[in-house]
């Protein structure tokens, strides 16, 4: 069983983490709202019973995801019967598809989540799960001034969903990436809290990839949407029972 003994965690180490994947189970929930946001908003038609094959597909894709646009193209490949086996062949697809309608996915994606957040909280909220193996290291992580949240997902929806779940975020530790790569936010989080050294956790490799600050350490989470080759891809891989004790090493704050 892998220990955190390498993962060197004090008053100077900054702790990041993922949302989606890392911290929130939100499989359903992007499902959901680009399954509205594809076939009534973009193809202007009803939403249509989906097959049980729909959500297994969906599922499949889910890895190469970076971006809120990147559900809509999902949809879209599914709906094509498209063969999509790697992040290569998945980027190549997007990219063709041009600029405009990226951002076009995009607006759609955050209009139908917005609008089932407004019309359907609960129902919302019960889609974003926190995972059951987070939730108590969470709870004594989360107000330390060493703690952040890196997302591509909006604050706005994060902190909603952290209090629901009766999770309370200090301010300022959730971080919308937007288009800036997240290794660069972390860089610049070091240099502006003048700390020395910083934890970042992904479910997307991606994410971690090309690291060109020795005071990062990136890691991949082992129980996010990822493929099982990326766990022998040399990057250090998080346990889910090596996260309550990463998470404890942390300064408490005012938690």
């Amino acid at each position: 069983m892998s220990t955190a003994h390498d993962i060197s965690i004090d008053r100077s180490t900054l702790l990041v983490l993922d949302f989606d994947g890392v911290i929130c189970d939100s499989i359903n929930e992007c499902f959901v709202s680009s399954s509205v946001a594809y076939h009534e908003l973009y193809k202007k038609g009803g939403l249509v019973m989906l097959p049980v094959a729909a959500i297994s597909a969906f599922t499949v894709h889910r890895p190469f995801v970076r971006r809120g646009e990147d559900y809509l193209f999902i949809q879209e490949i599914i709906e094509k019967g498209i063969t999509i086996r790697n992040q290569e062949s998945f980027d190549r697809y997007c990219g063709h598809e041009g600029e405009e309608k990226k951002s076009l996915f995009k607006a759609l994606f955050y209009q139908a989540r917005t609008a089932l957040l407004e019309d359907e909280r609960e129902y919302w909220m019960g889609l974003n799960p926190v995972f059951s193996h987070m939730q108590g290291p969470l709870r004594s992580a989360i107000r330390s001034p060493g703690f952040y949240i890196l997302s591509t997902k909006r604050e706005d929806f994060i902190r909603d969903i952290c209090m629901h779940w009766g999770l309370s975020p200090r301010p300022g530790c959730v971080i919308d990436s937007g288009k800036e790569r997240k290794l660069s936010i972390v860089s610049s989080l070091l240099d502006g809290l003048k700390m020395k050294r910083a934890v970042f956790i992904d479910d997307q490799i991606d994410h971690l990839r090309e690291n060109e600050d020795g005071r990062i350490r990136p890691c991949l989470a082992s129980w996010g949407y990822i493929q099982k080759t990326w766990l022998a891809s040399g990057f250090r891989v998080i346990a889910k029972q090596e996260i309550a004790g990463i998470c404890a090493s942390l300064d408490p704050g005012d938690a």
